[in-house]
C-alpha cells in the first residue's frame, strides 16, 4: 500500500508540475489556468490522496494518525523536482542545441576553454 501511494503521489505530482511548467512557458499560447486546473482535477479524480503536503499534514493532525506520513511529503517533492529537471533538460525548447562535448574539449585534448585564458 505504501509503495502504491508513494508511486501515485510521485507520478501525479510530476504530471501537475510538468503541465504547469509547459503551459506557463512564454512561447505557448494556451490558457494556462484552465490547463493547470484540469490537470489537478484529473489527478484528484484518479487518486484520492493528498497531492499537497500541507493538506496531508492537516488531515494527519485532525485524525491524529502519522503512520507513513513521509509518503505525502517525499512523493510530491521528488515528483516536482523530477518534473522540473525533465522540463529543463528534456522538454525545454530553449535549450542550447549547439552545446556538445566537442565544444568543451579543445583540439589538443585539454578541457580548458579558450575564453577562460
Amino acid at each position: 500500500v505504501t509503495v502504491t501511494n508513494f508511486g501515485l503521489e510521485f507520478l501525479l505530482s510530476f504530471m501537475i508540475v510538468l503541465v504547469y511548467l509547459r503551459v506557463t512557458d512564454y512561447t505557448d499560447q494556451h490558457d494556462s489556468a484552465l490547463c493547470i486546473g484540469i490537470s489537478y482535477m484529473a489527478a484528484l479524480a484518479a487518486y484520492r490522496g493528498a497531492l499537497n503536503p500541507a493538506f496531508a499534514l492537516g488531515q494527519a493532525f485532525v485524525s491524529n494518525k502519522f503512520d507513513n506520513h513521509w509518503i505525502f511529503w517525499i512523493g510530491p517533492l521528488l515528483g516536482g523536482c523530477c518534473a522540473a529537471l525533465s522540463h529543463e533538460y528534456i522538454f525545454n525548447d530553449q535549450k542550447d542545441t549547439e552545446l556538445s562535448l566537442a565544444n568543451f574539449i579543445g583540439e589538443n585534448g585539454d578541457s580548458a576553454s579558450k575564453d577562460c585564458d
